[in-house]
């Protein structure tokens, strides 16, 4: 095949304008209660809650919402220690109000 006869499997438009932002995006604080064990896999239960601390919009995540989380923690080494964290957020978007007229 010539260098210049092959197509692009997916050819995605280069954005116009200036789309890179620098800042903060939205917070996430996730608080953790577990129970004191002396095993290998530690694990823990707790809230999780979303700030809108963004200081541009292209930096907007979920804005406010609330959830629960869990975390799963193990100590592979010494001083290595991996974490396994699953969650659920529930929040009010600019789509959520677009939908259901709220404010």
């Amino acid at each position: 095949m010539a260098p210049h006869s092959q197509k692009a499997v997916i050819e995605e438009p280069l954005p116009q304008g200036d789309s890179r932002a620098w800042g903060l995006g939205d917070s996430w604080l996730q608080f953790f209660f577990s129970p004191r064990l002396i095993a290998l896999w530690k694990w823990g239960l707790g809230p999780m809650v979303s700030l809108p601390t963004r200081t541009d919009e292209l930096l907007k995540g979920p804005g406010w919402g609330a959830g629960p989380v869990a975390v799963l923690v193990d100590d592979i080494g010494e001083n290595v220690s991996t974490a396994f964290i699953t969650g659920h957020l529930w929040g009010q978007t600019e789509a959520h109000q677009a939908v259901w007229g709220k404010d």
